[in-house]
């Protein structure tokens, strides 16, 4: 055969190789979203995902002491505003999943060198079909599991730094990437980032690492000050961290909340837990897979990259420790209500990302460990064992998690109502029932966020505590406060709204009584009544309604700065490449 020809075929084969990986990742995203790429927008807790994207005060910030769900909401708007909020969903929630397993599978080729297709197509599998993923995806916490997707580009790039030819240019388009998801998000890279970074600098020549380390610190701080500034500035409620230890990961299998952690389970919110990980044997098997991972992981011969990783890991899985641990608690209130941003911290278990994906990573090098030793009896057998473990174990996952997830369409009535609240934007508006959480009937009973700050382009006031089993967390909004004391001293909650400045109260109607429809009724003039909504306009209020504070024009403008400035050196470092490349 040609030599040229056996090459040409060799490379094509390689590519084909490469991609398998991506196919697989993609395939895996389908079949785990399945339901939610139907018609509609899939609405479940915390993913209050507006049909009709639009800019309100709520996604950009404005009134909102903690704006928590800055920026991610505001991407979200963005994309759908250009091919629509259900495929903005879609290309969002499959874009996070496919990234999380190829970026696995790319961390494991990083660590263990030259892998096998299969080896990699199970580091892909391992990275998705965890407790972790599950348990966030069936909260509506996306923006956490963007973090999780997001580490192993990050920790790829940080083994590359280990190794002399990482790029902070890299890192800092993963820390603008992880800033686009908002506080958390961020906060879960750069936990595992930064320790990682000054390991090396400590370790090696300072220059070396310099560059990386300050460009990603500064870069993060930019992306940050779109819902720090707001944050620290904003005379948010100072109980709203009373409840740190409402938080913590809590056990969602018979091991116990270590044994639970381990696999990357144990979310605090006890409605996520799957049953399954009620079998011994599946949480145990799932506790060895990821023990055997992580050991897998740190017994490679890595130099300065296995003393980078250990930081990476070591950092964010001591501060979850630290917040199970019943005789560190006094510790663990002191970080999370002492200094100024502690708060971020108290939802511990999100900390766990660098453990999974290690861990993950590693059942794709033992994969790889075991086909490549001439193991041949064994690997026929364990190969596609290691393979399909991960789904086995997590088989709760597909579909929408069996069915939870699922899109639903919006009712017209409401959407509607929404867009002419939104063409007389003028005045405050108070949402009843006085509760953040619906279970719509057109959204087949699920718990979930209201959509009406989401839909309004109104600033709008709702109660933003959080009910727990244990009890219920202080929101951080004062004015909700306010009218939440005021309900509890006996005024209406009509009343309570207008007396701290609302003039307009919609009522959605199918998570009211008949009582409080009653009471909305008589407070105003009546401005539309449709089987989902009632709006009445209230007489003018007794106080001024809420004005936007400097602090969210300055953390927008600084975040957009950042991230415009990293783009835009991206592009020509990228096109200045290209040319040096391109034939004479």
């Amino acid at each position: 055969m040609d030599r040229g020809l056996w090459l040409s075929r060799l490379r094509r084969r390689e590519v084909l190789a490469d991609r398998v990986p991506l196919v697989l990742a993609t395939i895996q995203a389908l079949v785990i979203l399945g339901p939610v790429l139907g018609p509609g927008v899939a609405v479940s807790y915390d993913m209050a995902w507006s049909p009709d994207p639009r800019w309100t005060p709520f996604v950009t910030g404005v009134d909102t002491p903690a704006p928590r769900a800055v920026p991610s909401d505001a991407v979200a708007v963005l994309v759908g505003q250009v091919v629509g909020a259900g495929l903005a969903q879609s290309l969002i929630l499959g874009g996070v999943l496919v990234a999380l397993g190829t970026g696995t599978a790319a961390l494991a080729g990083e660590i263990g060198g030259v892998i096998g297709p299969l080896a990699r197509c199970t580091a892909v599998v391992a990275g998705v079909w965890n407790p972790f993923v599950y348990e966030r995806l069936m909260v509506g916490q996306w923006t956490i599991i963007a973090g999780l997707a997001l580490l192993p580009w990050a920790l790829l790039q940080v083994v590359r730094l280990a190794r002399g030819n990482g790029s902070a240019r890299s890192l800092a388009g993963l820390t603008v990437a992880a800033g686009l998801g908002g506080a958390n998000t961020l906060i879960m890279v750069l936990s595992a980032v930064v320790p990682s970074l000054i390991v090396l600098a400590v370790g090696r020549r300072w220059a070396t690492v310099r560059p990386a380390l300050l460009t990603t610190v500064v870069v993060g701080a930019g992306m940050a000050a779109v819902w720090a500034l707001p944050a620290l500035a904003a005379d948010a409620d100072p109980s709203a961290g009373a409840s740190a230890t409402a938080f913590v990961p809590q056990a969602d299998s018979r091991l116990g909340v270590l044994g639970s952690i381990v696999s990357g389970g144990g979310l605090w919110n006890v409605a996520a837990h799957p049953q399954a990980r009620m079998l011994l044997v599946n949480a145990g098997a799932a506790a060895v897979l990821a023990l055997l991972g992580v050991v897998c992981v740190m017994s490679m011969p890595l130099g300065n990259a296995r003393r980078a990783l250990v930081a990476a890991l070591g950092v964010p899985t001591t501060v979850v420790l630290l917040s199970i641990t019943p005789a560190l608690e006094p510790l663990w209130m002191t970080l999370v209500l002492g200094p100024p941003g502690g708060g971020i911290l108290r939802d511990s278990h999100k900390f766990l990302g660098p453990w999974v994906i290690i861990s993950s990573a590693g059942t794709g090098l033992i994969a790889h460990a075991v086909s490549s030793r001439g193991w041949r009896a064994a690997a026929g057998l364990l190969t596609p064992l290691l393979l399909t473990l991960p789904v086995a174990l997590t088989t709760y996952l597909a579909w929408g998690g069996l069915g939870r997830l699922s899109a639903v369409e919006v009712p017209a009535d409401y959407r509607a109502a929404m867009a002419e609240l939104s063409a007389h934007a003028h005045g405050d508006v108070g949402l009843l029932p006085w509760s953040q959480y619906r279970r719509y009937p057109w959204n087949e009973g699920r718990v979930s966020l209201t959509l009406a700050p989401r839909m309004m382009s109104r600033i709008v006031l709702f109660d933003d505590s959080l009910p727990l089993r244990s009890g219920t967390v202080s929101g951080e909004s004062v004015r909700a406060a306010e009218v939440s004391q005021r309900i509890a001293e006996g005024d209406s909650p009509v009343e309570a709204l207008r007396l701290v400045g609302v003039d307009t109260i919609v009522l959605e109607r199918t998570a009211a009584g008949l009582a409080v429809e009653d009471d909305v009724r008589r407070a105003g003039s009546l401005l539309i009544s449709t089987e989902n909504v009632l709006v009445v306009r209230l007489a003018p209020p007794a106080l001024e309604g809420a004005r936007e504070l400097w602090s969210v024009r300055v953390g927008w403008t600084a975040t957009l700065l950042t991230a415009l400035v990293v783009g835009g050196l991206s592009a020509v470092e990228t096109l200045r490449q290209s040319r040096a490349k391109a034939p004479a």
